[in-house]
């Protein structure tokens, strides 16, 4: 994994190729409020103009069918949000979509209190539009809802079950495809 940066911006008119999501939009205003408040980026990740960030696909796991017949969606890098001298400190790290039908939930890397790494259901969503064609595979899900185990990643913040940003998925067609 690279060194963090700041966030650099991805050109207003590219592609969003991979994962594309605001997180919580009033926990970016509070973030952009909050003097010496920052983002930081690693993995690939890039930001656009309104903040949402794009986590890449994984090269080696795009869209497979784990055991259960759900769809996984493997996507890398790390965005992280610090604010109050790193008192606030939030972490999103190499995030998984899995999707049954069109219930999913989100997934990402973390490191448990023995130090081993694990897995954190962060939110639960419902997708809501879905394309698939030439052009690749397209998604969002407008129901995005912080999950209990979440809750921890957001500082006990925010509540189970709490709406959060929409997120987009759109992956190109795969050269074995064309």
């Amino acid at each position: 994994m690279s060194t963090p940066h700041d966030i650099p911006a991805a050109a207003p008119d590219s592609p969003s190729v991979g994962l594309r999501w605001a997180v919580k939009r009033s926990f970016l205003d509070y973030l952009a409020r909050t003097p010496g408040s920052r983002a930081y980026v690693a993995g690939g990740v890039t930001a656009n103009s309104v903040s949402e960030v794009t986590f890449p696909p994984a090269a080696d796991a795009v869209d497979q069918a784990d055991p259960s017949g759900a769809l996984v969606y493997r996507f890398q890098g790390e965005v992280r949000y610090i604010g109050h001298g790193g008192l606030l400190h939030v972490a999103i790290t190499d995030p998984i979509v899995t999707l049954a039908g069109d219930i999913g939930t989100l997934t990402i890397a973390s490191v448990d209190e023995e130090d081993r790494h694990v897995r954190v259901e962060l939110a639960t969503l419902t997708v809501s539009a879905r394309t698939a064609g030439d052009d690749g595979i397209s998604w969002e899900a407008t129901d995005v809802r912080l999950a209990p185990a979440g809750v921890a990643v957001f500082g006990d913040v925010y509540q189970a079950g709490e709406l959060m940003a929409p997120l987009y998925v759109y992956l190109p067609p795969t050269k074995s495809s064309a």
